[in-house]
């Protein structure tokens, strides 16, 4: 027993799936903006301004060391979506960095790190389970 999708199925379902999730982005305060060539993510009260190579925290400035702001770049883009160790490494780095990097636990010490600059709002980096991390909106 089985079934078959034909192309404008599956074409419906997949412009079904890409609505809902673009509803439920907007729904979790996350978007994306690209202004001059220069990418902003928002999620929640995070603002990360890839152009400004800086992340803001309810208008507060973040001291977030290159590293780090890569990987809250790379998790703000791919907010709700839980990203292994190794995605985030290959999202934040070029491949010169890439390969000087010994161990992908080192994202861990980053996460913690951005954990103690996200304050009170720490719990929006959250750790899953055998697969890695997530940021969600609060």
């Amino acid at each position: 027993m089985g079934f078959t999708l034909d192309t404008s199925t599956i074409r419906e379902l997949a412009a079904a799936i890409a609505a809902e999730v673009v509803q439920a982005m907007r729904a979790a305060h996350i978007s994306t903006t690209v202004i001059d060539a220069c990418e902003v993510v928002h999620v929640g009260p995070l603002t990360v301004d890839l152009g400004r190579r800086e992340a803001t925290l309810h208008g507060r400035a973040l001291n977030l060391k290159p590293r780090e702001l890569s990987l809250l770049a790379a998790l703000a883009r791919n907010a709700g979506r839980a990203l292994s160790r190794t995605q985030l490494l290959e999202l934040a780095c070029d491949d010169a960095a890439l390969n000087r990097i010994e161990s992908d636990r080192t994202v861990d010490v980053h996460v913690r790190r951005l954990r103690l600059q996200l304050g009170e709002n720490a719990g929006m980096l959250r750790t899953v389970a055998r697969v890695g991390y997530r940021l969600d909106p609060p």
